[in-house]
């Protein structure tokens, strides 16, 4: 929206989740992560570890106002490599079997 990414949630109801998940697509696996979720100098981020079907990798999520202030504003002590924009590491994209095979 007006260039900005915009992310929805809500709860579903436990009969709604059973009839998605009827739905859901075979070509795709369950992921498994660990979120640990800190703030620092008060930002609000999320530390995501997979254990499936990338075990090993870690992601970073950040609430940031503007790119622009990026670098000051993350952790220093981290190394960090920007994947916002590649579809690589999209959940949707992850979850892929034939993915899975040849990233794991």
């Amino acid at each position: 929206m007006n260039g900005q990414r915009v992310e929805t949630r809500r709860n579903l109801l436990p009969r709604e989740y059973e009839a998605l998940k009827a739905q859901s697509d075979p070509s795709r696996v369950p992921i498994y992560k660990k979120r640990r979720c800190f703030n620092w100098q008060n930002r609000y981020f999320q530390l995501d570890v997979f254990e499936s079907p990338r075990k090993g990798l870690v992601l970073l999520e950040a609430y940031l106002e503007s790119k622009q202030f990026q670098n000051q504003l993350l952790p220093p002590w981290w190394k960090l490599t920007e994947v916002t924009d590649d579809k690589s590491y999209s959940m949707y994209e992850m979850a892929f079997i034939d993915g899975v095979l040849t990233k794991n």
